[in-house]
């Protein structure tokens, strides 16, 4: 079954917000990826994440989502906003390790009132297995418990893309 997801992006002055909406799998994360890979991280002082409209992220999505903090963390010094998620998701991140690189706000965020947001374009590509490895590398980093998770996962990407070559 393919899943849906649109992502949006906003800015107004130095902030900067994404919206994920729907289920964002390795199958349709490309515009994200590619949106977070070309993005000048230094032109933002925050950068929230809107999950209000979020059903599901794979494992593909949140290292990404992790890449994009843990970098924001690198030059800014700052952690990544979560707003409106709900308690799966909230769980999810907390489990993964998300807590020293993101801050989950749990009251409505009022500064957006006057963003416009615009729909990444969606991507007949897919995303390179390199990238998914780049993904799941990040959250291995996060955490012990993430590193018997992702352990197999990692070794497999990698022998499938030394195999490609």
């Amino acid at each position: 079954m393919m899943h849906e997801a649109k992502f949006y992006v906003g800015e107004l002055e130095n902030l900067l917000l994404i919206k994920i909406q729907g289920s964002s799998t390795m199958d349709n994360v490309e515009p994200l990826r590619y949106f977070i890979k070309n993005m000048d991280i230094k032109n933002y002082d925050k950068i929230l994440i809107d999950f209000e409209e979020t059903n599901y992220l794979d494992s593909t999505s949140l290292g990404l989502i992790a890449h994009m903090a843990v970098n924001f963390m690198k030059i800014k010094k700052e952690k990544v906003l979560f707003i409106n998620l709900n308690d799966e998701l909230k769980n999810t991140f907390i489990s993964f390790g998300f807590k020293n690189i993101a801050n989950i706000i749990n009251d409505k965020y009022m500064e957006l009132e006057n963003l416009k947001l615009y729909e990444l374009p969606k991507s007949s590509k897919k995303i390179k297995p390199e990238d998914i490895l780049l993904a799941h590398k990040q959250l291995f980093e996060l955490n012990d418990s993430n590193k018997k998770i992702f352990k197999n996962v990692i070794e497999l990407l990698e022998k499938e893309i030394k195999k490609a070559k």
